[in-house]
């Protein structure tokens, strides 16, 4: 304002007005934005098939829930079949070298007894003792040529029970089941039946998603970038429970800025003990970059702009209103926050600022 301006106000005028009295309100520096609920890709367990094959039963779907160790799908796997033949004929080659174990034994003794007793002569004996010890090194063999498909085995998957079965069966099957890492959701499958598929890397074939942590994923526009760091609080509101917020922790900022949308990824972690968040859910998204701290606050009614000017009428006693030249900050929650010109406790008009200032221009 150019110069200062009162006006006496009548009963009637006083009457017409909407006065609050200042107070002081938390102002906080905050970003809005929009978001998606994701998937915790630190908690979520990628399935691969550890060797390659043709599936051939699928057990499960997107959108199960399943436990942990349960079937997924089963697999006829060529190197799975091929370990289990091995471990087969490595089962019957030790059972064949104990028995010739056995019986070399029983030789070595006989003859040791006959040459004793002057019945038999020392080569006989001598070729009883070669025979044994050929024979333990055959049994040591075989049980090496065992671990050692064992280990083929445990490595493909198998356990100490599947082994104990395998060995008592004598068969083997050509379907391998493929399990489930952990308890959760199945949030994607990436396989068909009668697909081939390659051991190993590459794209998992399920994702078994942690339904009780989620992740908040945030895109900041590029002019907000700077304000911007890992610590920051966030809130945020889903379409489907609008009464509701969530709030967490920033925990990533990316280092990059998307070229299509020139936006600035930022993630929080949520708990979800409930499994409310669904993923792909669209979040309204709150950031809030520093500390709160109490200010004046007027309804954003009542202040009146000119320019980079601007200003509130103040009501004092007697009935007398006079305008008061303000300087201010946030707008949050349908208030001004005040940083110089006004106090706690002094009374605004809220409705009826237009008036006075029509009375101002009038000359009364």
């Amino acid at each position: 304002m150019s110069r200062p301006a009162d006006v006496t106000l009548s009963a009637q005028e006083l009457r017409s007005l909407t006065v609050e009295t200042i107070a002081t309100r938390s102002f906080r520096p905050r970003i809005v934005t929009e978001g998606k609920i994701a998937t915790d890709e630190d908690r979520a367990s990628p399935v691969f098939s550890p060797y390659a094959g043709k599936v051939v039963r699928i057990l499960a779907a997107p959108g199960d829930i399943v436990r942990q160790g349960q079937v997924l799908f089963t697999i006829e796997a060529t190197d799975m079949v091929a370990a289990q033949n091995d471990f087969v004929a490595a089962v019957s080659n030790l059972e064949k070298a104990r028995t010739a174990l056995r019986l070399a034994e029983i030789n070595e003794r006989r003859q040791r007894d006959l040459y004793q007793g002057r019945a038999a002569p020392l080569r006989d004996l001598e070729q009883a003792q070669a025979d044994l010890k050929g024979a333990q090194a055959d049994e040591r063999s075989a049980i090496a040529a065992q671990l050692a498909v064992e280990n083929r085995l445990r490595i493909l998957g198998k356990t100490d029970g599947d082994l104990a079965q395998l060995r008592e069966r004598g068969t083997i099957s050509s379907e391998t089941p493929i399990l489930a890492p952990t308890a959760g959701l199945i949030a994607q499958r990436k396989i068909g039946p009668g697909q081939f598929v390659q051991g190993g890397g590459g794209d998992p074939l399920f994702l078994v998603d942690d339904t009780a942590h989620v992740w908040l994923v945030a895109y900041v526009r590029e002019g907000d970038t700077a304000a911007i760091d890992v610590g920051d609080e966030v809130a945020f509101q889903v379409l489907s429970m609008p009464g509701q917020t969530f709030t967490g922790t920033v925990n990533h900022v990316s280092s990059i800025i998307d070229p299509t949308m020139r936006r600035m990824m930022v993630r929080a972690s949520i708990p979800n003990p409930r499994g409310l968040l669904k993923r792909e859910m669209f979040a309204s998204v709150t950031v809030f970059t520093e500390k709160g701290s109490d200010w004046p606050a007027v309804p954003r009614r009542a202040v009146i702009r000119q320019g980079a000017d601007a200003h509130v009428w103040v009501l004092g006693d007697s009935g007398r209103a006079a305008i008061r030249a303000i300087r201010t900050g946030l707008v949050q929650d349908g208030f001004v926050q005040v940083t110089d010109g006004l106090a706690a406790g002094e009374r605004v008009v809220v409705q009826g600022s237009l008036f006075l200032d029509q009375m101002v221009a009038d000359g009364r």
